[in-house]
This record gives C-alpha cells, structure tokens and sequence, in this order.
C-alpha cells in the first residue's frame, strides 16, 4: 500500500453540501419552504451522478522497487494533473447545476 496516491478531493460536503446551497437559494428567492424542499427531492437524483463521491487512487505496482523520492516525485505530479483536471472542470459542472438548479426553481415557482 506504499504505493497508492489518493485522489485530491476538494470539498468533502459533496452532494450534501450543494443542495444545501441550493436550498438557502431557493428560500432566499422566496420559494415556500416545503416547495424548496420538493424541488431539492427532485433534483437529488439529478445531481447525484454529477457531485457523487469518488474514491479513486492513483495505485504503482508493488514490483517498481521506487524510492521516497520517486514516489514523491510521481506524487507531485499525480497532484499537479489532477488539479488541472478540477481546475479545467469545476466551472462548467458548476455551470451546469447553476441551469438545472434555475430550471428547477422556475417550474417550482409557477406552481
């Protein structure tokens, strides 16, 4: 297990914590609570693919024989390429559950 990089995870409130979010929006637009919080049951299962947790590592064969510097090395850029990859993504995921989020609170409050 010397071997495995867990992978960098940015806010551990994950699903939770955005529709979180998304519930002191709706109620401070004025939406009526219990329709924030159906409006919050139907986007769950929306949302879920799109925030849920990952549990992935970046695992080397046992067999490498690396040393503590090497494997920090790889660290260091398993890190750096990660980031990238949360940088390059995190804005249009975020985009796109800011347009579900209004589309939801537009049906919601036309009832």
């Amino acid at each position: 297990m010397d071997n495995v990089i867990p992978f960098p995870i940015k806010d551990r409130r994950g699903l939770r914590g955005v529709l979180d979010l998304i519930h002191e929006s709706y109620l401070q637009s004025g939406m009526a609570p219990e329709l924030a919080s159906a409006a919050l049951q139907e986007l769950e299962p929306l949302l879920e693919p799109l925030i849920g947790g990952c549990d992935s590592v970046f695992e080397l064969p046992g067999d490498l024989e690396l040393n503590e510097e090497q494997l920090d090395a790889i660290s260091a850029a398993h890190s750096r390429a990660a980031q990238a990859l949360f940088d390059h993504y995190a804005p249009r995921l975020n985009r796109a559950i800011a347009t579900i989020a209004s589309l939801v609170r537009r049906e919601y409050m036309q009832r």
